[in-house]
């Protein structure tokens, strides 16, 4: 699959949600959120879902 999807507010919430939810559906993913240290932890856990 070469979908890439863009998802705002991916550190929590919702945004998280589906960035799990397309992570596992293999879809590529750009994680994009204000808050930075929940955004890199949600970025590390869907790197590792895609392994």
């Amino acid at each position: 699959m070469s979908n890439v999807v863009v998802i705002t507010g991916a550190a929590t919430g919702l945004g998280r949600a589906t960035a799990l939810k397309l992570a596992k559906e293999q879809y590529k993913l750009v994680i994009v959120d204000f808050n930075e240290i929940d955004g890199q932890k949600n970025s590390r856990y869907v790197r590792r879902i895609r392994c």
